[in-house]
């Protein structure tokens, strides 16, 4: 089974709600399914030299993160939820953070 999980997170960022979207990403791929994490495209902490998103939250390194277009609009989220699974079908459209 395939899952988008769409998050509003930034991701790396020090808040805790990126903690459990990566943990949650990780729980679900250990159950078998295969999970792509979707980000807002959006100006996040720096990573030190080296570093990985996976790493940076000890999550295994069992899904996918990429970066979508986020919006500024009001409806963002249903844009941006709408817009995800129709660019991941285009090849080279969105740079993955790994």
């Amino acid at each position: 089974m395939k899952l988008a999980y769409l998050s509003a997170s930034t991701i790396p960022s020090r808040l805790a709600n990126s903690v459990q979207v990566m943990k949650m990403c990780q729980a679900f791929s250990q159950l078998g399914m295969m999970t792509c994490l979707y980000v807002p495209d959006m100006p996040a902490d720096a990573l030190t030299v080296g570093e990985s998103c996976h790493s940076r939250y000890g999550a295994a390194r069992v899904f996918e993160i990429e970066c979508v277009w986020w919006s500024k609009l009001f409806g963002r989220l249903y844009v941006s939820g709408f817009l995800a699974p129709l660019l991941r079908r285009l090849p080279g459209w969105m740079p993955s953070r790994k």
